[in-house]
């Protein structure tokens, strides 16, 4: 699919995939436009965030901060596109010729970009 063409292009604000959030002892988080985390060293923002990255991303885990996050379905077309118009993500090429997608931006922990992988 060539997603540099596509005709759509959704603000990546506008693509919202979390319904609900829900901690214990505060409830339930209001997801709309920015939100900020803050809080003391080891009160657990890294973990939520984490918590909510592998939910996103589909990989099975026990949540360790939140005790429940909700996905919205999501239209998976032009949410790729809209990041690959955007810069995120880029075409690469592999020994074979097959194309495929790949992220510009770093791994996730390991402070590495694209290029060194």
């Amino acid at each position: 699919m060539n997603y540099s063409t596509m005709s759509e292009d959704p603000n990546i604000a506008d693509l919202r995939p979390i319904e609900r959030i829900s901690l214990p002892t505060i409830g339930e988080l209001s997801i709309q436009g920015l939100t900020v985390i803050v809080g003391p060293n080891s009160s657990g923002k890294s973990q939520l965030l984490r918590d909510i990255y592998l939910t996103i991303s589909g990989q099975p885990r026990k949540l360790v901060v939140a005790e429940e996050v909700k996905m919205l379905p999501l239209d998976y077309v032009p949410f790729i596109g809209t990041l690959y118009r955007h810069g995120y993500l880029e075409d690469f090429e592999d020994e074979s010729g097959k194309v495929f997608l790949r992220p510009r931006t770093t791994y996730v922990g390991t402070n590495e970009g694209v290029a060194a992988r």
